[in-house]
């Protein structure tokens, strides 16, 4: 299995205001507002034809992924959600039966490989 990615925080390439409460622990249970961004906010996802969001081979990944989080974290409850072309947002409980712990992940579960190509075409670019 890949080994994830992980890139810390660098105040000479993000450029972003947090507005994370500072000193809050947002593994505690509660639910969360997200916002996830297509890099240079390309329109990755689809398209909005008829003020109606079409989803492309990579709005459906999107979709699929989102709906699989319970899978993956066992404390996570979905609530509302959408995806747009460049972000998705959505709403995420994270519940903490008494003598669980926050981070556990369902041994069960695999990564898994999806068939489809998401690859952005020029279209999209």
């Amino acid at each position: 299995m890949p080994t994830p990615i992980c890139m810390a925080y660098n105040h000479n390439i993000h450029h972003r205001r947090s507005i994370r409460l500072q000193g809050y622990d947002y593994s505690n249970k509660g639910v969360y507002f997200v916002t996830l961004c297509t890099k240079n906010r390309v329109a990755f996802f689809g398209n909005i034809v008829g003020g109606i969001m079409v989803l492309n081979n990579a709005g459906c990944v999107a979709n699929k992924c989102w709906n699989e989080i319970p899978d993956h974290f066992k404390h996570a409850v979905l609530h509302e959600y959408i995806i747009m072309p460049d972000h998705v947002h959505g709403i995420i409980e994270i519940i903490k039966p008494p003598g669980t712990d926050y981070y556990a992940v369902d041994a069960n579960v695999t990564n898994p490989v999806v068939d489809v190509d998401v690859r952005p075409n020029k279209k999209m670019l």
